[in-house]
């Protein structure tokens, strides 16, 4: 089923306290099986962050590392996960998605608009297979299985190495089905948008494993709580023409950056922490 509602002025604008010029119009359209009580979900999507184009920030002069013994001194560690952990293991990095749900192009960086925003007429005219789309980065996180990185990840967490809730940029749970406490970080809801921050009080730094950028302002609350910010990234993705470079948005001054896969990192760590016992 598929229903069309027009507003000259839509009710939740007046709610959003949102105003838009004369002659504006919304459209909402609603795309369901029939006798789905979708009407039970419509305030969902209404409740999700109304902020808009985030600011890009600044980078300065971080130091780069390849010696996992410079990071001794700042352990143990609280994690920031980003996308790098779970595209080793398979599963697609977001922009992918963005591509799916005409969000942003990943090759040209710009964001969909007007006529090149034609994802409301894939999904009428072939349904299923757009629901195909949709459901793969789903199926892969529910399938997919943990690599050694992860293993060894869990087991420095266990030894105290890493401490306290991981905060995780993915849905797969990976962390969560390794039993180790995990808040997830990408929601849209406008309470969650950007939430306040618990850091162990044990943890010394913030190790950011493939994390590319600030959103959910981790770090920022981590450099107000004077821990040391220590990056493992390899600033880039492997692809069919080969390597994609792109860099971390905004290292600042004195952080740390280990210019490397968290597979590669990991088999490191575990390598000189088990020569040090």
């Amino acid at each position: 089923m598929i229903e069309f509602k027009y507003f000259d002025d839509h009710p939740k604008n007046k709610e959003g306290n949102v105003s838009f010029p004369a002659g504006y119009r919304s459209l909402d359209i609603f795309v369901y099986s029939e006798g789905n009580e979708f009407e039970s979900h419509y305030d969902r999507m209404w409740e999700h962050s109304t902020k808009m184009f985030r600011i890009p920030d600044k980078r300065e002069n971080p130091l780069y590392a390849t010696d996992v013994k410079l990071i001794e001194k700042y352990l143990p560690a609280q994690v920031e996960m980003g996308c790098g952990p779970s595209i080793e293991v398979g599963i697609p990095p977001l922009h992918g998605m963005h591509e799916t749900y005409k969000v942003q192009n990943h090759l040209t960086h710009k964001f969909y608009f007007a006529d090149m925003d034609y994802l409301i007429l894939q999904i009428i005219e072939n349904p299923l297979e757009m629901y195909k789309k949709f459901s793969r980065v789903p199926i892969l996180c529910l399938t997919s299985e943990h690599s050694d990185a992860y293993l060894k990840f869990k087991k420095y967490y266990d030894k105290g190495l890493f401490v306290g809730t991981v905060y995780n940029n993915n849905f797969d749970r990976l962390v969560k089905r390794l039993d180790i406490p995990e808040f997830i970080l990408r929601i849209y809801d406008k309470k969650r948008y950007l939430p306040k921050i618990d850091f162990d009080p044990k943890a010394k730094s913030l190790i950011c494993f493939g994390s590319h950028a600030d959103r959910r302002m981790v770090q920022k609350q981590a450099r107000e709580k004077g821990l040391q910010i220590i990056f493992v990234d390899p600033e880039g993705f492997d692809t069919p023409n080969g390597f994609d470079s792109y860099p971390i948005e905004g290292p600042k001054d004195g952080d740390i950056i280990f210019k490397m896969p968290f597979s590669e990192f990991m088999d490191k760590f575990d390598k000189y922490f088990e020569k040090r016992n």
